[in-house]
């Protein structure tokens, strides 16, 4: 699966996903794990898929968020 960086598009799948999303969050504070478990799952996902972007093609991250950068991106 290619991953998009098309912001509208993203903005108009949020949108449209709003209800999914918070049914989501409300099964994931009824998991019996530690939210640490989860926090782990989540930044490998994370890991995964921004591996993939070219921040050069979007930089979306850098306006909107305060990205967190090692010696190797620096």
């Amino acid at each position: 699966m290619e991953t998009t960086i098309d912001l509208e598009y993203i903005k108009e799948m949020a949108k449209e996903r709003d209800e999914e999303n918070w049914e989501f969050r409300a099964f994931l504070k009824q998991l019996d794990m530690a939210p640490k478990e989860i926090d782990a799952i989540v930044h490998r996902i994370a890991d995964e898929v921004t591996s993939q972007i070219d921040c050069t093609k979007c930089a979306n991250c850098c306006k909107q968020i305060r990205p967190i950068l090692d010696k190797d991106d620096v």
